[in-house]
Formats: structure tokens, C-alpha cells, sequence
């Protein structure tokens, strides 16, 4: 009985070890799940920039349009003498337009990496809740696992008393039955 005691406090201790080394892979998990919020955050912040990069982009393409059509303006009111000077203002238009073009593609790609990056977000923080409840369940189990150890040690405890003053009791009888054998045999 006493062995199987001591061999359960043994396989219960190597559970708790056991416990114990998941509970330490679930917290790096978590740092690595929080390192993982920071650099999305990083990549929130730097869509933002870009994003205002195109604005200015934007802006510089507008205004660049508008120069070109008072350019065209005024080049058809110099009449032949601004035959040349019209041709330049077509290209800065078309230049203007192909900028505001890619602008807005550019826009568009940072709107969609910007809902990536809010989902990732999301799904961290998420992640981050099942780690916590997972490190909650950890904790519990290691504390029933250590109350379960604490019980198995002292139940070896009681048994090795009782085996004790069992053999306490044998030696008593023994001791008593020997003069009984003689009386009886006399």
C-alpha cells in the first residue's frame, strides 16, 4: 500500500512538473502573441503615414491638373504663337491624371492593409484571452495537483505510523504470549 502511494506522489509530482512546463509555454506564447500586437500596431502607424503621403501626392496631382488646363487656356488664346506651349500642357495633364490614378490605387492598398491590420488586431487580442484562460485553468490545475500531492504525503505519513505501531503491537503480543505459553503448559 505504501508503494503505491509513493509511486501515485511520484506520477502526480511528474504532472505537476509536467503542468508547470505548459504553464511557462503558455506565458511566452502570450509575449510573443503581445509582441505580435505591438509590431501590427507599428504597421497601423505606418499606413497612416503612407496614407498621408497620398494625400499630399493627391494634392500636388490636383493642382498640377489645374496648372496644366490654365496652361492650355492660355496657350489656345496665344493662338499658333502657343501651338508648342499646348502640347506641354497636354503632357503635364496626362501626368497629372496618371499621379492622381496611382494615388488612389496606393489609397486603396493601404485601406486594405489597414482592415489586415485591425483584424490582426482583433484576432490578437482574442488570442490573447484563450492564453489567459488557458494560464486560469493551468493555475487551477496545478493547485488541485498540489492538493492532491499534499494528501498523498501525508496519507504515506499515517500509513508509515500505522505500519509502525503495528509492528509495535506484534512485538507487544509476542512479548505477552510467550509467559501466557508458559503458564498454560505448566
Amino acid at each position: 500500500m505504501g508503494r503505491v502511494l509513493a509511486d501515485g506522489g511520484g506520477r502526480l509530482r511528474q504532472a505537476q512538473l509536467i503542468g508547470r512546463g505548459v504553464q511557462d509555454l503558455a506565458g511566452e506564447l502570450d509575449l510573443a502573441v503581445r509582441r505580435m500586437h505591438g509590431l501590427v500596431d507599428d504597421i497601423d502607424a505606418m499606413t497612416g503615414e503612407v496614407d498621408k503621403m497620398v494625400q499630399a501626392i493627391e494634392d500636388v496631382s490636383f493642382r498640377t491638373n489645374l496648372l496644366a488646363l490654365n496652361a492650355a487656356v492660355e496657350a489656345a488664346r496665344a493662338g499658333e504663337k502657343g501651338a508648342g506651349f499646348a502640347v506641354v500642357a497636354d503632357e503635364v495633364r496626362q501626368l497629372a491624371q496618371i499621379t492622381n490614378r496611382s494615388a488612389r490605387e496606393i489609397r486603396a492598398v493601404v485601406k486594405r492593409g489597414r482592415g489586415q491590420s485591425e483584424s490582426g488586431v482583433l484576432e490578437s487580442q482574442a488570442l490573447q484571452k484563450m492564453i489567459a484562460g488557458l494560464e486560469a485553468h493551468l493555475r487551477n490545475l496545478s493547485n488541485e495537483t498540489d492538493t492532491i500531492a499534499s494528501t498523498l504525503d501525508e496519507g504515506e505519513v499515517a500509513l508509515r505510523r500505522l505500519t509502525g505501531r503495528m509492528a509495535s503491537f506484534g512485538e507487544a503480543a509476542e512479548r505477552h504470549e510467550a509467559p501466557l505459553s508458559r503458564r498454560a503448559r505448566a
